[in-house]
């Protein structure tokens, strides 16, 4: 939970000092829809690497060392309002560091996927932030030489970002998440908890495009 803290500070570091910055540049938070700021887009697509951190007493935590991954997600104003609906996918790797505790396999390839829904907080010609959460499926692709199986389940997550745009329809942000994976593991009773859910933070950095 510490990592957890961590990363929510610094998103709302990255809040405030994207808030100020809109400041500076004279719009506020209602500009865009009061006219001061006439926003033409209505189309979001982002792209980025991001790193995952298990944390708690569970499988993913314990037993698997967790890779670089990446994400895209879509999303679409609804008219002139500040809300989003949209979509997420996400796929990253992982290797098994402890068969004793998670199985007999070596590596897993984790993706994610399903619809969002967003608030625009902060929106400006040149800076955003958004607070988006949703949910979908959970897939873990497990290897062990020629055999393959899966592990698959729910997963829900709730994401904050800030966006820069240096160019009209081009610029970067960077995202913490908090991701809880439900899962349909089979074991007995007294394993359930430890393979039943799987908690992450994640840290993404990327390209925002808008159109």
């Amino acid at each position: 939970m510490k990592s957890f803290s961590k990363v929510l500070a610094v998103f709302f570091v990255l809040f405030s000092i994207s808030t100020c910055f809109s400041q500076e540049d004279g719009y506020d938070a209602d500009d865009s829809i009061e006219g001061g700021w006439n926003d033409d887009h209505y189309f979001n697509i982002t792209l980025g690497a991001y790193t995952p951190i298990a944390f708690g007493d569970n499988f993913a935590n314990r037993g698997l060392s967790h890779k670089t991954g990446l994400e895209i997600n879509a999303s679409v104003n609804i008219g002139t309002s500040r809300l989003l609906l949209g979509a997420h996918f996400s796929t990253s790797y992982a290797d098994v560091t402890e068969a004793s505790l998670v199985g007999n396999y070596d590596r897993s390839v984790i993706s994610r996927g399903g619809p969002t829904i967003g608030w625009h907080v902060v929106r400006t010609p040149t800076w955003r932030a958004i607070i988006a959460a949703g949910g979908g499926y959970s897939r873990y692709k497990n290897f062990k030489d020629s055999i393959l199986f899966y592990d698959s389940g729910n997963s829900f997550w709730i994401n904050p970002s800030v966006q820069y745009h240096f160019e009209k329809a081009i610029g970067v942000y960077v995202s913490t998440s908090y991701t809880r994976d439900s899962t349909r593991i089979k074991v007995t009773e007294d394993f359930q908890d430890f393979f039943g859910s799987a908690n992450y933070i994640t840290i993404t950095f990327g390209l925002s495009l808008l159109f």
